[in-house]
């Protein structure tokens, strides 16, 4: 059985891949909240991507990724809830699941029930790349404050039940735009290692250069390909436990490299023409950053054929400035390659059924997410 995924904030997570270093435990410097002040945190997000049906078994997977997962707030949900939309059936696809927490909590337990396989990096029997965001939990929107030096931190414990004597964890930090902000770091650790029954300690540095929120992602699904290259004991299918636990974001004051941006105001009163006078003085006017405002066009001629069996090829009209873009296909998201105006969906396609396809322009150089394009509908014949 496959899996795949919705790739909300791929643009971090594909670079986090890029840049990941790999550590154990007590290998960080962790922060204290007398070192800086402690972000207000937001509600985790908890994600299970959705199955693309390949079981030999009649009957299908009895279960999904998760068993029960519950947070630090004491939230929590059961296998009821992770099995929705599972159909039990063979050749049959199920839609992803998520569940949006209400509490702010410092962490969360996820018993695993298995962590899948590879999703749509699938290539003939052997997995080309790891796809660890089958599984993830991610807080969105955390308000920040632009120019000043950040520390996350927490503390991760796995438990083996089956296939994994140790669990891969990924990191990813995005700012307003969707930008990594790993990226102007050097060398950041945006992967982990935690060894079954033991627990490892993260904390990485970074400045928030543009923006004034924060959205933070942990991705620990499959790495598939990692353990065929010998690079992690974790096994395809892993099942275990995961404690996430001690979760900060440390604000430790404005870098002493960044240049605010200048405050261009002009004063109401000075005029030519002399006024009477008060003692109520205007109060400065706050700059706008013309860049905050910066959407991307809405994406246009976007056409869907499905020319050979099992593949819908989906092509647009390029937008000035936009790098990558997100492709909807039915209840699934992709995401092209940088520069493309073509994507090729090769999986969850069932002949007779007619799908709905959209594409937007993701955010890149400043500007934010253009809305998606007018649906187009089209039937799988082959």
């Amino acid at each position: 059985m496959k899996k795949t995924f919705s790739k909300v904030l791929a643009g971090v997570t594909a670079s986090a891949i890029a840049l990941s270093l790999v550590a154990g435990a007590g290998a960080f410097k962790t922060a204290s909240a007398s070192e800086g002040t402690e972000v207000s945190l937001v509600p985790w997000t908890i994600y299970e991507g959705a199955e693309v049906g390949r079981s030999n078994d009649p009957d299908g997977w009895p279960t999904r990724t998760y068993n029960t997962v519950s947070t630090t707030a004491g939230e929590s949900k059961d296998s009821v809830f992770w099995n929705t939309g599972l159909p039990h059936q063979q050749y049959v696809d199920s839609p992803e699941v998520i569940w949006q927490t209400t509490q702010v909590a410092n962490g969360f337990t996820a018993d695993i029930a298995g962590t899948g396989w590879d999703g749509d990096e699938w290539v003939g029997s052997v997995a080309n790349k790891d796809n660890p965001y089958l599984l993830r939990a991610y807080m969105t929107g955390i308000q920040a404050q632009e120019g000043h030096m950040y520390t996350v931190s927490f503390k991760a414990a796995w438990v083996n039940n089956e296939k994994a004597p140790e669990k891969n964890i990924q990191i990813g930090v995005a700012n307003a735009y969707g930008e990594d902000v790993f990226k102007d770091v050097e060398n950041p650790v945006t992967k982990i290692k935690v060894a079954s029954g033991s627990s490892t300690t993260y904390s990485q540095d970074f400045t928030l250069w543009a923006g004034d929120t924060l959205d933070i992602t942990l991705s620990y699904g499959a790495f598939i390909a990692s353990y065929n290259k010998g690079l992690t004991t974790e096994n395809v299918a892993a099942k275990g436990v995961l404690t996430i636990s001690d979760f900060k974001l440390i604000d430790k004051g404005q870098n002493p490299e960044y240049v605010p941006k200048p405050t261009i105001w002009t004063d109401p009163e000075e005029t030519t023409a002399p006024k009477e006078q008060t003692t109520a003085k205007p109060q400065p006017k706050p700059s706008v950053d013309p860049a905050k405002k910066k959407v991307f066009a809405q994406v246009t001629g976007v056409k869907a054929k499905n020319n050979k069996k099992g593949k819908l090829t989906v092509t647009w009209k390029k937008i000035a400035n936009a790098k990558q873009y997100q492709i909807k296909v039915g209840k699934r998201t992709y995401t092209s390659k940088a520069g493309a105006k073509k994507y090729v969906v090769k999986k969850g396609l069932k002949k007779g059924k007619t799908v709905k396809v959209q594409v937007r322009a993701l955010a890149a150089n400043g500007y934010k997410a253009g809305k998606f394009s007018k649906v187009v509908k089209v039937k799988i014949k082959k």
